[in-house]
């Protein structure tokens, strides 16, 4: 019974180590600044992305998932801070009856593990179209 706790304790031990180092990984960012512009898609329901533990270790942080229409590399979203993201989003009922969208100019920096730190919005741009939105 004994080793039987021993083994659980283990276990437990580098369970927390893990989360841990992702944790980390996603902290810890690398190289120069990078500039990525893109229209935002307003994307109603947001699951199904693979990431639920950054997802939901983002939303600790007090950050939330923006959607690209214009992916960069792949990358269909970044996190932005929840402030960026209510100020973007409080104005889609005004953007759908005007018949606006904004091309946002994102500054952010790869992290150690792949995949962007947090993004900053440094730049919105007003476009006369319709805001593109999806499930």
């Amino acid at each position: 019974m004994n080793i039987v706790l021993k083994v659980i304790a283990l276990l437990f031990v580098l369970g927390l180590f893990v989360l841990l180092f992702r944790i980390l990984s996603w902290r810890i960012p690398i190289g120069e600044t990078i500039p990525i512009k893109s229209k935002v898609r307003f994307q109603m329901i947001d699951a199904g992305q693979g990431d639920l533990l950054r997802t939901g270790i983002e939303k600790r942080f007090g950050n939330k998932r923006l959607f690209l229409d214009e992916p960069y590399k792949g990358q269909h979203f970044l996190f932005v801070s929840v402030e960026d993201w209510d100020e973007i989003w409080s104005e889609l009922s005004t953007m759908r009856k005007e018949g606006y969208t904004y091309r946002l100019t994102f500054e952010t920096r790869k992290l150690i593990l792949g995949g962007y730190a947090v993004a900053k919005v440094v730049h919105k741009e007003r476009l006369e179209e319709e805001p593109r939105m999806s499930k």
